[in-house]
C-alpha cells in the first residue's frame, strides 16, 4: 500500500438516522473520526456500504443518506463510493440507489422531491400513492429519531401503511 493511504473502517451503527444526528455512542465515536480525517487536511475518500448492508426494505433512510451526504460533502470529502448491494431488489433499494446517484451531483436536494421523482417513474400508476408511503416512513424516522427498525417501525405503524397501500 502507498505511504499516503491509510484504510479505516468506522463502524455506522444505524442507516435510519444521518451520522450528524442523534446516534448511539458509537454513532458518536463513528462521526468523531470522520471530523478527525477531515481535520488532517488529506484528501478524504468514503466507501459507504450502507444499502449492501440493507436486510428488509426498511433498513435504510433516504432522509438520513441526503443528510449523510451534505455532511460528507461539508467534511471535504473528495470521493465516495457507495455499494450498493448489488443485485438485491427489496422495494427501497432501486430507489435508494438512484437517489444517492442525484444526491452526489447535488448534495442540497429535498429527499422528498427525490422519492417523489423516483416513484412517478418506476411505479407509474401507483407512483403518487408509493411516494406518499415512503415520505410518510421518512417522517417517522424524523419524528422518532429511532436508530434501529423495531423502534421505528411498531405493529401501529406497519398497520397504517398497510392500510395506505391497500386505499
Amino acid at each position: 500500500m502507498h505511504p499516503n493511504v491509510r484504510v479505516q473502517v468506522c463502524v455506522w451503527p444505524s442507516f435510519l438516522q444521518p451520522i450528524s444526528g442523534p446516534q448511539t455512542e458509537e454513532g458518536e465515536y463513528y462521526y468523531r473520526q470522520l471530523r478527525g480525517w477531515a481535520e488532517r487536511k488529506c484528501r478524504l475518500g468514503l466507501w459507504l456500504y450502507d444499502l449492501y448492508a440493507a436486510q428488509t426494505p426498511f433498513d435504510v433512510s433516504i432522509r438520513a443518506m441526503a443528510l449523510n451526504a451534505r455532511t460528507f460533502r461539508d467534511l471535504g470529502s473528495d470521493y465516495l463510493l457507495h455499494d450498493c448491494g448489488g443485485a438485491r431488489c427489496w422495494s427501497n433499494v432501486p430507489m435508494a440507489t438512484w437517489c444517492w446517484m442525484q444526491l452526489s451531483w447535488d448534495p442540497d436536494r429535498d429527499y422528498r422531491e427525490l422519492i417523489t421523482d423516483f416513484c412517478d417513474h418506476y411505479y407509474g400508476a401507483a407512483g403518487a400513492r408509493m411516494a406518499e408511503v415512503f415520505v410518510g416512513i421518512e417522517g417517522r424516522l424524523e419524528t422518532t429519531g429511532a436508530v434501529c427498525k423495531e423502534e421505528a417501525y411498531t405493529t401501529e405503524f406497519v398497520a397504517e401503511l398497510k392500510a395506505k397501500l391497500q386505499e
